[in-house]
């Protein structure tokens, strides 16, 4: 299921020519080149039509932390994350320790979190279970396509709600 919409257009101009969301199961590749990092941890509403009046916002955060999240900077989505204060926020952070391989700490978050809404149209998508499929192929040091497909659907519908809850604010 691909998101249709601006939100779409302006997130994939955002990340053009970068490997994004590949390999997401554990993170084994390397981070972004400096510059595309930079970019992305200085994005102003106005690069991707929104309004100024959505800086500062949880779901602005959220939203420059998922991009950092795809692109791979870890670091920096790993401060944005933690200084939420939201469900949404929590579990963030909790994909960020699975996709680090931190499985425990991952259950810890994802578990703070509770139920997400944005996640509601996941079919049959148990967040606890998917960290267990994702450990389990962290030791057997394969990214199957499904749970790559499965971590995309995840970061896209949190990347959509986050999005379309900015919309409404101005």
């Amino acid at each position: 299921m691909r998101p249709k919409g601006r939100w779409s257009v302006e997130v994939d101009g955002l990340l053009e020519g970068f490997e994004a969301l590949r390999g997401l199961v554990v993170n084994e590749s390397p981070g972004p080149a400096e510059d595309v990092a930079e970019r992305l941890a200085a994005l102003v509403p106005l690069q991707v039509g929104l309004s100024r009046g959505v800086v500062g916002s949880v779901d602005w955060e959220l939203f420059r932390g998922g991009l950092l999240y795809a692109a791979n900077a870890l670091e920096k989505a790993h401060s944005l994350f933690q200084e939420a204060s939201s469900p949404e926020g929590a579990y963030w952070h909790g994909m960020l320790h699975r996709r680090e391989g931190d499985f425990s700490n991952a259950l810890y978050w994802v578990r703070r979190a509770g139920s997400i809404p944005a996640l509601a149209g996941l079919v049959a998508f148990s967040p606890t279970a998917f960290i267990a499929e994702c450990a389990a192929a962290a030791t057997r040091r394969t990214a199957p396509p499904q749970l790559l497909e499965v971590q995309r659907s995840e970061w896209e519908a949190l990347m959509l709600w986050s999005w379309r809850r900015l919309e409404t604010l101005g």
